[in-house]
């Protein structure tokens, strides 16, 4: 099957997805910002950005695949998008051009490609059964992973106290912490004498204490108090952001060197001047939730879904302030696209609908992963929608490519 025989819609259908691809990818790669974790506080994310590199110029092979191009002509293409990028980002605050984001985006693109002409190949087949049932085992592993890789990890070296910490990659808090404390263990602004029972303590979910005055809210993320490591690897983060309150703790992914989410309550401070006191309790009553009082105020079940998988790629500041309300529901869509394109009327497609559901509910089960929310599962509905609508259009692609 040659591109000179693809359906006159496909080259509309290619443009429509390389446009509505251009805006998240110009968002994502020129967005102007301060870099919220720098090499200092985790360590070089090398295995996130390979992925997210790759993930990202992955529609852009697709659309121009559908539009005719050829696979090499694909990534010449996303070559030199990516070169322009690259360029674009030594004028852009935050940003760094790297040889490797530049291959990485151009495999990324002919991925897309050569992926694209193989699945058209195989929706003319007439059993799809293996892929339907390799679309659900996808779904399962891709959550069971993020779940796994958000479990609790705690470095066995020396633990550090620091309150209001200045940091380059970070706001510096113009407040002042009076008291903090894990438990009933001091935590003064030093180094911590007893690190092993400060990390048992941690395990065993006691409560962290911090009292402070507050100052005024600040535009970027700024660090409260914080405990790091002997490699100024991050261990626990209490922050604020205008009036959010934001808490993180060290997860297997950072040790992966992939990103990690941050709990965020949003408008925890609000009401609440320069000056006027701050008392915050922290603590994680297991691996999958945590509780945070802000002045009184409770709130817990916080944690992380699977729909914030994507969060292990790109920590959400990164994505900028217009794509990461959306990224939730799209993350969901995305896993089940697949499995709606295989889809037919048949019993394999029954039975591997019910194994994605129950395998999806046993791996947010065995890990600290929260149940999908609302939103979530509207975006994993209409992902699986758009999936069997793209699969209609392959296999009507490939009945006249025959």
């Amino acid at each position: 099957m040659s591109p000179g025989e693809l359906p006159r819609r496909a080259p509309t259908l290619g443009g429509i997805i390389v446009g509505i691809w251009a805006l998240p990818a110009a968002v994502l790669t020129l967005y102007p910002f301060d870099v919220e974790v720098a090499t200092r506080a985790f360590g070089p994310m090398g295995a996130s950005d390979l992925f997210a590199n790759v993930l990202l110029f992955l529609p852009l092979g697709v659309g121009l695949w559908l539009g005719g191009r050829r696979a090499l002509q694909c990534a010449l293409i996303g070559l030199a998008v990516s070169g322009f990028i690259e360029l674009a980002q030594l004028i852009v605050p935050g940003r760094v051009a790297t040889p490797r984001d530049l291959v990485m985006n151009t495999f990324g693109a002919y991925v897309g490609a050569v992926a694209t002409g193989i699945v058209f190949r195989l929706r003319g087949a007439t059993r799809t059964g293996p892929l339907v049932a390799f679309s659900a085992v996808f779904a399962i592993a891709v959550t069971a992973f993020t779940g796994a890789v958000l479990a609790p990890r705690l470095p066995k070296q020396a633990l550090f106290a620091q309150w209001t910490p200045d940091f380059p990659h970070l706001d510096r808090y113009r407040g002042t912490v009076t008291a903090a404390r894990l438990g009933d263990e001091a935590l003064p602004y030093a180094a911590i004498a007893n690190p092993d029972r400060v990390r048992r303590l941690l395990v065993n979910a006691a409560r962290l204490h911090v009292k402070a005055k507050a100052g005024p809210p600040p535009a970027r993320i700024a660090p409260l108090f914080s405990i790091y490591d002997a490699e100024y690897a991050e261990v626990v983060f209490v922050g604020v952001q205008g009036t959010d309150v934001l808490l993180r703790r060290r997860t297997l992914s950072a040790e992966l060197r992939m990103a990690q989410p941050t709990l965020r309550v949003r408008g925890a401070l609000a009401g609440v001047s320069p000056g006027d006191p701050i008392e915050i309790t922290a603590w994680f009553p297991d691996n999958g939730t945590a509780c945070l009082v802000v002045n009184g105020d409770q709130r817990c079940g916080l944690g992380i879904t699977a729909g914030l998988g994507w969060a292990v790629l790109r920590y959400p500041q990164r994505l900028g302030p217009i794509l990461e309300p959306f990224a939730r529901p799209v993350w969901m869509g995305l896993l089940l696209l697949p499995l709606g394109f295989w889809s037919r009327r048949s019993r394999a497609t029954v039975l591997a609908w019910i194994a994605a559901a129950l395998g999806i509910a046993i791996a947010v089960r065995l890990t600290p992963l929260l149940p999908p929310t609302a939103l979530e599962i509207v975006g994993a509905i209409c992902g699986a929608l758009v999936g069997g609508w793209l699969s209609r259009f392959a296999r009507a692609h490939a009945e006249r490519a025959a």
